[in-house]
């Protein structure tokens, strides 16, 4: 089940994707999205992709959905303005109401790495 699918399954409205940071950033600043989902090891960054977009557009909620459970990564995340951090593992079912707790202001991290944050 690709990322996508499982999204608009759970009721989610894909507005765009992008494959690069700079297309993220310019997507973002295209469409408005509510939420962005990036991942660190984007071509081009996605960490930059993170601080260009949570910088240009405030009320745009950005969450990295990535591979890396290294411990900069994730604070480089969210010293870029990463409202969260979820593993590519996320179970699909679990994802759309971590996106949601994140749109509310909740903090979306996998379990893994949310001890590396309370430490």
């Amino acid at each position: 089940m690709t990322l996508r699918f499982s999204l608009e399954a759970d009721g989610w409205s894909v507005v765009g994707e992008a494959s690069t940071a700079a297309s993220a950033v310019a997507l973002a600043s295209e469409t408005r999205p509510d939420l962005v989902l990036l991942d660190i090891n984007m071509p081009g960054g996605g960490i930059a992709a993170a601080r260009a977009i949570t910088d240009a557009h405030p009320a745009t909620s950005v969450v990295m959905m990535t591979g890396s459970e290294d411990d900069a990564d994730l604070f480089d995340a969210l010293r870029a303005g990463a409202a969260g951090y979820l593993l590519k593992d996320t179970p699909p079912n679990r994802l759309g109401e971590l996106l949601r707790g994140a749109l509310a202001g909740e903090a979306a991290v996998s379990p893994r790495v949310l001890g590396n944050l309370l430490d």
